[in-house]
């Protein structure tokens, strides 16, 4: 999706850089040793990184499937908007 919306190869690499850094501290990537507000902890499920983290702590917590099948879901989901969104603009950009 985030491509799509880059208009030429120059922006590409510090668009992105910049981009997927931001979302992965939101998403609580590079905090996962500090013990963290608990307000911070929402704030991280507002990016699919702060998702994929909480499946894999899931995940080595031994939680069962059970437990790890929403946040699957959810970062399905997110994966399918943004699917979405980026083939319609690279549709419309190249119609």
């Amino acid at each position: 999706m985030l491509v799509s919306f880059i208009k030429t190869a120059r922006q590409a690499g510090p668009v992105i850089g910049g981009v997927l850094s931001t979302t992965g501290m939101l998403g609580g990537l590079f905090t996962t040793a500090v013990a963290m507000p608990a307000a911070f902890d929402t704030l991280t499920l507002a990016m699919p990184q702060g998702w994929a983290l909480r499946g894999w702590k899931l995940a080595l917590d031994g939680a069962g499937a059970g437990d790890v099948v929403l946040p699957v879901l959810v970062m399905l989901a997110i994966g399918s908007v943004f699917f979405a969104i980026g083939a319609f603009n690279f549709r419309k950009r190249f119609a």
